[in-house]
């Protein structure tokens, strides 16, 4: 990898036995020998300089004694001519002389797959629970990644001397029609809301309308920040609840480390075969 990010030919040639086999099925060109396959990375640094490789080796099979057979992907980013990442699946032959270094002697590139982003991706540090204690109110707030990959999903258990215990359903997800992040509420009376999470520099800005089960509309601009990956400031302002404004509310939820091993139950202990 240091040879091709560095864009050095003599490195990546030393890479090949003299009489390698370099196979681009996707580009369909094939070249042979070492000077074949200078040639080949002397136009590919010339036509993509700043591009980068990374390698995510799956498996390496040992076929004989001085044989093995790798595969993996590679990860191609910082192309000028692609505007999206690229993964590229490959399958490599390694030889090995006794004294020396283990050397290509063919190498074949499969597949191209493009890469999408998760949308998820950068609020998954919220997975996990997490508690907040205060004078007047309490939370619990518990996410988890669904089975599909496509949602955060969850509870939010507040506690509040006037209202007693209120449980709320939570899921968050990818709108594709309106190319954002949204998240969708669920009170046990019957109330719901929903609203965009908005990326800025360093936090989330949430915007979210409602209806409770009393049919009274509600409102509210919330803002998360992520103080390291145990903490997060949750900023609630602008609350209505139809057309009458609450008080602000100003949350720092703490992560709630595992229970330890000795308070779990018989029942929540692996069970030996």
């Amino acid at each position: 990898m240091t040879a091709y990010n560095e864009k050095d030919i003599d490195g990546m040639v030393a890479l090949y036995t003299g009489d390698a086999e370099l196979v681009d099925e996707i580009d369909a060109r094939v070249a042979t020998g070492s000077e074949e396959i200078r040639s080949l990375y002397e136009t590919s640094f010339a036509a993509t300089p700043g591009r980068q490789i990374s390698l995510d080796v799956l498996s390496v099979r040992k076929v004989a004694e001085n044989v093995v057979v790798e595969e993996g992907l590679a990860r191609f980013s910082g192309a000028e001519d692609e505007i999206e990442e690229s993964i590229v699946s490959y399958s490599a032959i390694l030889v090995k002389a006794e004294g020396a270094a283990w050397l290509i002697a063919s190498s074949r590139e499969l597949e191209t797959i493009s890469y999408e982003p998760d949308p998820l991706e950068a609020i998954m540090p919220l997975v996990g629970d997490w508690t907040y204690q205060g004078d007047q109110m309490q939370m619990a707030l518990s996410l988890f990644l669904s089975n599909s990959g496509r949602f955060l999903m969850g509870s939010a258990v507040v506690t509040t001397p006037s209202d007693g215990t209120m449980e709320t359903e939570i899921r968050i997800g990818y709108d594709a029609d309106r190319d954002e992040l949204r998240w969708w509420t669920f009170d046990e009376l019957g109330g719901f809301a929903g609203g965009a999470w908005q990326p800025l520099e360093s936090s989330w800005l949430v915007r979210t309308t409602g209806v409770t089960a009393d049919g009274e509309t509600t409102s509210a601009l919330q803002e998360l920040t992520f103080e390291g990956t145990d903490a997060v400031v949750w900023q609630s302002t602008r609350r209505f609840l139809d057309g009458i404004s609450l008080p602000d509310l100003d949350l720092r939820l703490v992560r709630r480390p595992p229970a330890p091993a000795s308070l779990l139950s018989t029942s929540e202990l692996p069970v030996e075969p």
